[in-house]
């Protein structure tokens, strides 16, 4: 006989992801292996057609109102949730890594910055006093400071501001700015 909590239990929502260029190449892959695995998957397309079970959305990321446009269609189709039309949430999720620009890094010194800032248990403060990749590398490891400073210095949002700060330090999260189906939804996209 089945145990009655059995059935009450929820069942997690499956995950949304959006991929860019999912008509052709990389993106229409990933877009394929993410549906088979029971991921909710959106994906941007200028040409072509994206796979089927894949929602597609006619978007050129290069200009800013298409991409704000294709966010809401992909959330309002797929993401659902009670703070689903809240735009506060969706700059949280687009900007918190935005001090990330501080460090003018490409993909390799990212990479390489991670890895500093984990076997030194970020402990390169001083490193900011160097020119050059030193330098580079701390300033990346501050980025939650640095993205804070430039939301807030743009006229953000201060729960975009504290999001920004706070996203690698659970501790400093203030509950009321952030709630906490919101934070769980954050942090489940985030994964660096």
């Amino acid at each position: 006989m089945a145990d009655p909590a059995e059935s009450t239990r929820e069942t997690p929502a499956p995950r949304v992801v959006l991929i860019t260029g999912g008509s052709k190449g990389i993106g229409r892959g990933i877009a394929i292996q993410l549906a088979r695995a029971g991921y909710r998957v959106a994906a941007t397309h200028r040409s072509g057609d994206v796979p089927e079970g894949v929602l597609g959305v006619r978007c050129d990321v290069t200009d800013p109102g298409e991409v704000e446009a294709a966010f809401r269609q992909v959330e309002a189709a797929l993401a659902g949730g009670p703070h689903a039309d809240d735009s506060r949430w969706l700059a949280c999720a687009l900007l918190h890594d935005i001090g990330k620009l501080a460090a003018g890094l490409g993909i390799p010194g990212r990479v390489l910055a991670t890895l500093v800032g984990r076997a030194t248990d970020g402990a390169v403060g001083d490193w900011e006093e160097y020119q050059g990749l030193r330098r580079r590398i701390a300033l990346y490891l501050r980025h939650p400071e640095f993205g804070a400073d430039m939301i807030q210095l743009a006229g953000g949002r201060v729960e975009v501001a504290h999001w920004a700060r706070a996203h690698h330090d659970r501790a400093r999260l203030d509950p009321s700015l952030l709630p906490a189906s919101v934070v769980s939804a954050l942090v489940a996209a985030d994964n660096d």
